[in-house]
């Protein structure tokens, strides 16, 4: 059963990393080009595509523990 677990949580894992790199792609190409004295965090911030793909990288990262304990 455990290992069940964990190999579910790996193969959730690559689905939300591989979802996730889509998400920032969209993301990306949305960003209008913006001087470099302008705030990254608000340019992020106001990215809702990128946004979704940063908070999928954290959920696969989370998996990738549970999998590996």
């Amino acid at each position: 059963m455990i290992l069940f677990l964990a190999l579910t949580a790996a193969f959730g894992c690559a689905v939300f990393n591989g979802t996730a790199a889509i998400f920032e792609k969209i993301g990306a190409g949305k960003e209008k080009r913006r001087p470099l004295a302008s705030s990254f965090a608000l340019a992020v911030t106001e990215n809702m595509s990128y946004l979704l793909g940063i908070a999928l990288d954290l959920l696969a990262w989370l998996l990738t523990m549970f999998a590996r304990s």
